[in-house]
C-alpha cells in the first residue's frame, strides 16, 4: 500500500491521512443512523459527535507527542502536523470519552444511551485506524521469523519480516464490529460498552507483546499495555454491573430531554 496516495500539485495526500478521514466520516454516518433509527433528534446528534470528535483528536495528539517526546522535544512545530499522522488510539478514546462525560453530565442526559450507540463507529474507524497504519508503518510489529511473519515496513520505511499486527488489528476491529451492532440491538443499556472495552483493549493487550514500535516501559510491560489493562477491566467491571440486574436500554429515556426531542420521531 503506497505510502502517499495522489498529489495536489507539488503537495502530498497520504494514504494514512485519507483512511483516518475515511474511517471518521464513516463512523459519523453509521453513528447518525443508529441514531435516527432510535429517535435521537439532530441537533442532539451533532452536539454530541462534534464534542467527541474534539475531544478525541486533542487527546489523541496529545498522547501520540507525549509518548515519542524525544522526537517531538527537537522538532516541536511538528507537533501540531497532524495531517502528517500521528494519533494515539488510547489518547482518543479517553478525550473523546471525558468529553461525552462532561456534556452528558452537564445536560443530565443518560451516558449508556450515548456511549451505547458510539461504539460500533469506534469499531469501524479502528478497522480504517489498523489500514492507515498499514500504509504509514505505524504500530508495526517486531522483527523475526515464522510462518505467520511477513515483509512489510515500519514507520522508517525499514522493510523486513514482520508479525502482522496491523492485519490482526483489522480482524479483531472487524469481528468486533459485528459484535457490537449485536449487541447494540439486545437493548440492554452499557452492554455494548462494556463489550467493546472488554474486546478491543483485551485483543490490544495481547497484540503489543508482538508490538516492534518504541514507547515508554513501566515496569515489564508498555506504557499503553497499562492502559489496555485497566480499560479492560473497566469492561468487566461494567458487565458485571450488568449481569446484577442493569436496567435494559427500554427502561433508561432512549429520547434526548423534550428541548432535543425531534419533533418527528
Amino acid at each position: 500500500m503506497p505510502t502517499v496516495l495522489f498529489h495536489i500539485g507539488s503537495r502530498p495526500i497520504y494514504t494514512y491521512t485519507v483512511l483516518i478521514d475515511a474511517g471518521l466520516l464513516l463512523g459519523l454516518l453509521v453513528t447518525w443512523w443508529l441514531g435516527r433509527r432510535r429517535g435521537l433528534s439532530p441537533p442532539a446528534l451533532m452536539d454530541v459527535l462534534s464534542i467527541v470528535l474534539t475531544g478525541g483528536l486533542l487527546g489523541g495528539r496529545l498522547l501520540y507527542v507525549l509518548l515519542n517526546l524525544a522526537y517531538f522535544s527537537q522538532h516541536p512545530w511538528e507537533s501540531l502536523a497532524i495531517w502528517r499522522g500521528g494519533i494515539s488510539f488510547h489518547g482518543a478514546f479517553i478525550g473523546g470519552g471525558v468529553a461525552l462525560l462532561i456534556w452528558s453530565a452537564a445536560g443530565r442526559r443518560p451516558i449508556w444511551q450515548w456511549a451505547d450507540l458510539l461504539c460500533p463507529a469506534l469499531a469501524l474507524g479502528g478497522v480504517f485506524g489498523w489500514l492507515a497504519c498499514l500504509a504509514g508503518g505505524c504500530a508495526y510489529g517486531e522483527a523475526g521469523r515464522g510462518a505467520l511473519y511477513l515483509r512489510a515496513a515500519d514507520i522508517y520505511g525499514v522493510v523486513a519480516r514482520r508479525f502482522p499486527t496491523q492485519w490482526f488489528g483489522i480482524g479483531q476491529s472487524l469481528l468486533l464490529l459485528g459484535i457490537l451492532l449485536w449487541a447494540l440491538f439486545r437493548q440492554r443499556a452499557g452492554l455494548p460498552t462494556a463489550l467493546y472495552l472488554i474486546g478491543y483493549f483485551g485483543g490490544q493487550f495481547v497484540l503489543e507483546f508482538w508490538r516492534g514500535d518504541e514507547v515508554p516501559y513501566l515496569g515489564a510491560l508498555r506504557l499503553t499495555q497499562w492502559l489496555d489493562l485497566l480499560l479492560f477491566l473497566a469492561g468487566l467491571a461494567l458487565l458485571a454491573s450488568w449481569g446484577k440486574g442493569r436496567q435494559p436500554a427500554s427502561s433508561v429515556p432512549d429520547l434526548p430531554p423534550p428541548e432535543e426531542a425531534s419533533p418527528n420521531p
